[in-house]
């Protein structure tokens, strides 16, 4: 039969938790990013086809 371990006793297996998908990494301005560059060259590239 399989293990009896839940996937958070098993060695190596992943940390699927909140508190684990918090990922302090990202720019605090991604928003602005996104809508001052990513948008426009959407708009941009959308506009021409």
């Amino acid at each position: 039969m399989g293990s009896t371990r839940s996937a958070a006793q098993r060695p190596g297996s992943l940390d699927a938790g909140t508190a684990a998908a918090v990922d302090r990494s990202y720019a605090t301005n991604l928003t602005r990013i996104i809508e001052e560059t990513v948008l426009p060259w959407i708009d941009k590239r959308v506009g021409t086809l």
